[in-house]
């Protein structure tokens, strides 16, 4: 409904912004949003004129501008004193044409004003109410722009307000080659925004009534839920290096998951801006035709949680890391576990678990079967078998022979490392007619070789079980039905990733963002493609499974 004209907006509005495009796209999506914008950057990187085209995007709608100084009036920002009412002895203001009747407005320099006027800013910004004369008047303002090369210093009492500004942004300075030769030989271009492009004040009133009705993926709580962890983990962290030696700590190396300054403060993000953030979060899937927020939606977080320039790439990474764990399909996670559960109940059920072994009762105790073959020493080509059988508890001694009888001949002790199997030796005092096992210079002589052997098995481990025919059937049913789910995952995963793919997962992301869905779309495309073919071998197998 709103994603091909927003999309249009953009591209309008940031024409000749070279490497401005998804700073553009942030800033509008806040200001759609009703939030406030923090715009940092040394001076000279269009940070006025990206606020100024912003206006442009919006029908009917009243702008206020004005550049913040030490010296600056209230008078110059919410507008003169009325003389005619003070000589009435009321204290009012004509607020026409000022920041209390302005629905937009932009203060450069924000942090240079005055305490006066941030106190004030302080009711605009949050409950959208002047005080004039005493009386609260409701002031129209949707959002505001705020600029400066600066942040807060601590213990400047500016917290509140900076706690205020929910989207912030850095911006640079040009660093592509290409865009900076179009910049000195003056390739600019003006934004051209037609007033059907533009978005009028009731839409901002049907888009903020629409954007409150859109819920939160469980994915996208998830990745929310562990960036708000990841941040306290970097706290604590950075609490510990702040309390440990300075030598040691100035020796340490910093990982790129824990990018820290050693003198960094805190990364605090109040409740309240968590709410804002929220909301931005829900406007941005609104906009993108969306009644859910995504994990891709959470990406833009990336411009909003941190407070200082130390913090950017620490935030950046943890948002992007937490996102890109997230990103694929829980009905993937769902289907992989039912397939797994399918195949194990299947290969549990359908075949042997163990080898199966010969046995043969002697006075109701079950006995294994073993079978030796011992050359003469006198003769190596005349071969002897012997059977023989060991009892299913474990010991040491002389097995008994096909007649029930203790066989001299043979002495077996268990190894305990092989299962199932045994050691066996042969008693040459008790052979006859010269009977050997090719060894014979101690008194028990090990049999065949230095390896256990194993009792004469039936059937092997794996052996196919036939099994009824309404359980075959039963399994290869649901193995189709996950097969079918799949398949439309699958098609949905191969369409996200289709030539429009910049385009249809997100307006308000960056390239770099964008490439990280996309990463993670293609690599859960492949999994995806190793379940179609790990389900499909199953399938086979139970469509020729033997059946009784």
């Amino acid at each position: 409904m709103y994603k091909n004209k927003i999309s249009n907006l953009i591209t309008a509005i940031s024409s000749g912004l070279f490497e401005r495009e998804h700073i553009v796209a942030n800033v509008l999506l806040a200001v759609i949003a009703g939030q406030s914008v923090f715009l940092y950057g040394v001076p000279g990187t269009a940070k006025s004129l990206i606020a100024r085209r912003i206006s442009l995007a919006f029908k009917d709608a009243k702008h206020f501008e004005y550049l913040m100084q030490r010296f600056s009036t209230p008078d110059e920002v919410f507008g003169p004193v009325d003389i005619k009412e003070l000589k009435e002895g009321r204290y009012m203001r004509k607020i026409e044409g000022y920041l209390p009747s302005a629905n937009f407005a932009f203060l450069d320099e924000i942090f240079k004003s005055s305490p006066a006027i941030l106190n004030t800013l302080l009711t605009i910004i949050n409950e959208k109410i002047f005080s004039n004369d005493g009386k609260d008047v409701k002031v129209p303002l949707h959002a505001l722009i705020a600029a400066s090369n600066e942040t807060p210093a601590q213990g400047s009492g500016l917290e509140a307000l900076y706690d205020r500004l929910n989207m912030r942004l850095l911006v640079e300075p040009l660093k592509e080659w290409d865009n900076f030769k179009n910049l000195i030989e003056g390739k600019f271009e003006e934004a051209n925004v037609s007033d059907d492009e533009k978005i009028t004040l009731d839409e901002l009133n049907l888009i903020t009534n629409g954007a409150k009705a859109v819920k939160f993926s469980p994915q996208s709580l998830e990745i929310i839920k562990e960036i708000r962890e990841n941040i306290e983990k970097l706290n604590v962290k950075n609490d510990q290096d702040d309390s440990s030696d300075p030598y040691q700590q100035s020796r340490q190396e910093t990982s790129d998951e824990q990018i820290l300054q050693e003198n960094q403060s805190q990364i605090y993000v109040s409740d309240r801006r968590w709410k804002n953030l929220a909301h931005i979060l829900k406007t941005s899937a609104f906009l993108n035709d969306r009644s859910e927020v995504l994990p891709a939606d959470v990406l833009l977080l990336a411009n909003c949680l941190w407070s200082e320039k130390e913090q950017i790439e620490a935030i950046k990474n943890i948002v992007t890391q937490s996102a890109g764990k997230n990103l694929s399909s829980k009905l993937i996670i769902e289907l992989e576990q039912r397939a797994t559960r399918l195949a194990d109940e299947y290969y549990q059920l359908c075949f042997l678990q163990d080898d199966e072994y010969k046995t043969k009762n002697f006075n109701g105790i079950p006995h294994y079967e073993f079978s030796i073959r011992l050359n003469k020493y006198t003769d190596p080509n005349d071969q002897i078998d012997i059977l023989f059988y060991v009892p299913f508890s474990p010991f040491e001694g002389n097995p008994l022979n096909e007649r029930g009888n203790y066989e001299r001949r043979i002495y077996y002790a268990r190894d305990s490392a092989v299962n199932m199997g045994y050691y066996i030796s042969v008693d040459k005092g008790a052979l006859r007619g010269g009977w050997l096992s090719g060894s014979f210079f101690q008194q028990y002589v090990k049999g065949i070789s230095s390896d256990p052997i194993m009792p004469i098995a039936l059937r092997k481990k794996g052996d196919m079980i036939a099994i009824d025919a309404k359980l075959r059937d039963s399994n290869l049913n649901e193995c189709e039905e996950i097969l079918g789910e799949l398949e439309t995952i699958m098609n949905e995963t191969k369409a996200k990733l289709g030539d429009d793919f910049s385009k249809s997962i997100n307006i308000f992301l960056s390239g770099n963002q964008q490439n990280i869905v996309e990463t993670a779309l293609s690599n859960e495309l492949k999994a995806q493609k190793r379940l179609k073919t790990k389900l499909n071998r199953l399938k086979k197998d139970i469509s020729v499974h033997e059946i009784r």
